[in-house]
């Protein structure tokens, strides 16, 4: 097949040779140089030449042109632009596999440096976009481009106190708090963990309020100790009457220790009588004191007033009906009497008989049942001999 450029060669051939036919001097044929670039389209074969303009459009790639696609130069599809050049991305315009072409290799402003245009999911921020993750989860801080207002994305958003943790004083929130840090749950403040010194109630931080102490003892401070444990203003335990138990001295504390008793009675306590005692904690022990006239029979009572608590002379192997309460609620039996046969050194013989001899026997002629009974030892006819 001839191509243009040999056409062109073969036409110069021709009127050299009828120029010498016609009684020109005879000249030597001359060759056109080509002036274009090679052609590497379609067709193309060595020694193939341009003209010596090169035309954009004309179908034949020329010195200075990329490429010449005739009438498809232009052509989106096609690749070869209206000037003959290679369409690449960046050169702001449109071509093969472009989806847009702004002439620049800014990735923010829609079209990014591939020649694609930026969406919402892409990762890429581009206006009017508030964010971009770069995903379709709807569940994450960031929604259709939009940033999510949910608890728990950080941010404090409207109708939220807080949003994932704060270091806040509970005093600084609410100035009755004394002590504690505000928590926050489910972005709200919550006041759980602060405490109120003097409401009576332990709330940590406190250690004690008022006069609740929980199970504070001294021995929790200082092994083998003992004393009060009291609350101080700023509801913090308070040791400092602790004192060791145990050394025979009633020391600052103690009420106590062992048998000192720092003067202390049950009747100076306010009881009728019987024995103190000191606890192994050095604190008075009133059990085994006792409050005569109460009508009780307390520890340490045999009685109390009348209450004899079922006690009568016979239970004391007396006769009579005399059992009697002492001011000390203690039993009297002065007022019973020996039976026959019975000691009399310290109570009367009971009806007519008489003491003698250290018992009590009836005299000469008082009615008898025995020899025994009487005084003379002898019981004749039914009465007391002599």
């Amino acid at each position: 097949m001839i191509g243009p450029s040999q056409s062109a060669v073969l036409i110069a051939t021709a009127l050299a040779v009828l120029a010498v036919g016609c009684g020109s001097p005879p000249q030597e044929a001359t060759t056109l140089e080509p002036t274009g670039g090679l052609d590497t389209g379609p067709g193309f074969e060595s020694g193939d030449v341009g003209g010596t303009t090169p035309v954009c459009g004309n179908g034949i790639p020329e010195v200075g042109e990329d490429c010449d696609h005739g009438a498809a130069n232009g052509d989106p599809n096609d690749g070869c632009t209206d000037a003959c050049l290679l369409n690449v991305c960046g050169d702001g315009i449109l071509g093969l596999g472009e989806l847009c072409d702004d002439g620049n290799q800014n990735d923010d402003d829609g079209c990014n440096t591939n020649c694609a245009t930026s969406g919402c999911g892409d990762g890429e921020l581009v206006p009017p976009e508030l964010c971009d993750d770069g995903n379709s989860n709807p569940n994450d801080e960031c929604v259709n481009c939009i940033p999510a207002i949910f608890c728990g994305d950080q941010d404090v958003d409207p109708g939220e106190d807080c949003d994932g943790p704060i270091d806040l004083a509970c005093g600084e929130l609410d100035a009755a708090f004394d002590a504690g840090l505000v928590q926050c749950t489910s972005c709200q403040f919550d006041t759980s963990g602060c405490a109120d010194c003097g409401d009576g109630v332990i709330t940590l931080p406190e250690q004690c309020d008022g006069a609740q102490i929980g199970a504070a003892q001294c021995t929790d401070m200082i092994p083998g100790a003992v004393g009060p444990v009291s609350c101080d203003s700023g509801c913090l335990l308070d040791y400092s009457q602790c004192v060791l138990c145990g050394n025979g001295v009633v020391d600052a504390g103690e009420q106590c220790d062992g048998a000192a008793f720092g003067g202390q009675t049950c009747a100076s306590l306010g009881h009728a009588g019987g024995v103190l005692g000191c606890s192994g904690a050095c604190l008075l022990d009133e059990t085994a004191c006792f409050d005569c006239g109460n009508g009780v029979i307390d520890a340490g009572e045999q009685c109390d007033g009348a209450n004899l608590g079922g006690f009568s002379c016979g239970s004391f192997g007396l006769g009579g009906s005399g059992l009697a309460c002492s001011g000390g609620c203690q039993f009297d039996t002065s007022d019973c009497c020996a039976e026959l046969s019975e000691n009399c050194s310290q109570h009367a013989c009971c009806g007519v008989a008489t003491c003698s001899g250290g018992s009590c026997c009836l005299p000469v002629d008082e009615l008898c049942g025995s020899d025994g009974e009487c005084c003379g030892g002898r019981c004749e006819d039914g009465s007391c001999g002599e």
